[in-house]
């Protein structure tokens, strides 16, 4: 995983995979028929580690607005650090190979329509309990956020300073509080 994380699909030869696996190449093509096999289950394995723990805010029950923020700091955390400039996996995958293979665009797909459920389903529960304006329609928000993710997290691959990426965090943190109806 992390080999194809870092030089991503195209950039990762079987060769490469085969050392960084310490299995011989029939070892690997007994299990899996060619390389894009092996990559569709390496993203798999992402999705359910890698992914389920950073999106774990949204996946609790009552998950509302506090869980969207917290997910979204939890981020700002991660932009941080040198870590980041990993980016994402799925994100590097979208944008690099899915165009090009059915296979691969429907797990990221499937990824992406994952997380924009789990913003939509805490944006219709913060709605339900007061804690958005009115004006707010959480099927739209929820398809910013996930664009703001998007975003995030492909600026984390760049050259960018981390500030830069920590500020774009922050924005988005300040648009999620003013997203709230005012007390009076």
């Amino acid at each position: 995983m992390r080999l194809f994380w870092q030089r991503g699909y195209y950039g990762t030869p079987i060769d490469a995979l085969i050392a960084e696996a310490g299995l011989n190449r029939s070892m690997i093509y007994r299990r899996f028929k060619t390389k894009r096999d092996f990559f569709c289950v390496v993203l798999e394995h992402y999705r359910d580690t890698v992914s389920a723990r950073m999106t774990a805010p949204l996946q609790v029950p009552d998950a509302d607005l506090a869980a969207v923020r917290v997910f979204f700091r939890r981020l700002r955390t991660l932009a941080q650090s040198e870590q980041s400039r990993m980016g994402c996996l799925m994100v590097m995958t979208g944008s690099e190979v899915s165009t090009r293979d059915r296979s691969i665009a429907r797990i990221v797909t499937e990824f992406l329509d994952s997380v924009r459920a789990l913003f939509v389903a805490a944006l219709e529960r913060a709605g339900a309990e007061g804690q958005l304006h009115e004006r707010v329609e959480p099927v739209k928000l929820a398809d910013y956020l996930l664009g703001a993710l998007l975003g995030v997290l492909s600026l984390a691959r760049s050259p960018l300073p981390r500030a830069a990426v920590v500020n774009y965090v922050d924005e988005v943190l300040v648009q999620l509080d003013g997203l709230t109806p005012t007390r009076r």
